[in-house]
């Protein structure tokens, strides 16, 4: 894994949570945040979490409804990269 997807996959957890703010559901998804936190503390023996914290948010975006084309379309990109790092 090299600091280059780290920063790939940090710039689009960011763009989810400027998507989830927008349509105000920021509150209810604490995964992409801790996903964040871990790649801006380099803590590399925590990228192995990183494809959980998502999918945990991923599930629970689906099963609430509050999905969006956008948040799908993004969340698809932080699941391929997420799989690059484990």
């Amino acid at each position: 894994m090299n600091n280059e997807s780290a920063k790939k996959l940090e710039s689009v957890l960011i763009r989810i949570m400027d998507e989830m703010r927008y349509l105000n559901i920021d509150s209810k998804y604490h995964g992409v945040n801790k996903a964040i936190n871990i790649l801006k503390n380099s803590n590399v023996s925590g990228y192995k979490n990183i494809s959980s914290c998502l999918l945990s948010d991923g599930r629970k975006l689906y099963d609430n409804r509050d999905s969006s084309e956008r948040l799908d379309f993004l969340f698809d990109q932080a699941y391929e990269l997420s799989d690059k790092m484990s």
